[in-house]
């Protein structure tokens, strides 16, 4: 699932500015190398749960960028599973596990 994706999965609630911040999401968790080693491990146990606790770590980071998105992420599990979906697939893209 692209981010795009999740803008239509959402039914355009995500605007240009949330897709920003997912897209810079992305670029931040493939450089997390605990993130990266738990994809590359091909664990299906251990992939997500390093992937939600760095989200949300880097989340809390970003609370003052965009509070909105910050809001939705922590009250709103179906709009989280989503983006964790979405950048889980673009890690086992890009790394294969």
């Amino acid at each position: 699932m692209r981010p795009e994706d999740l803008t239509n999965r959402f039914d355009g609630k995500l605007d240009v500015g949330d897709l920003a911040i997912v897209e810079r999401l992305v670029g931040v968790m493939l450089k997390d190398d605990t993130v990266v080693q738990a994809a590359k491990s091909g664990s299906s146990g251990t992939f997500p749960v390093a992937l939600e606790n760095a989200l949300k770590d880097e989340l809390l980071r970003m609370h003052t960028t965009s509070r909105k998105l910050f809001e939705r992420f922590f009250a709103d599990k179906q709009f989280r599973v989503a983006v964790q979906e979405a950048m889980g697939a673009e890690f086992r893209r890009r790394h294969g596990g």
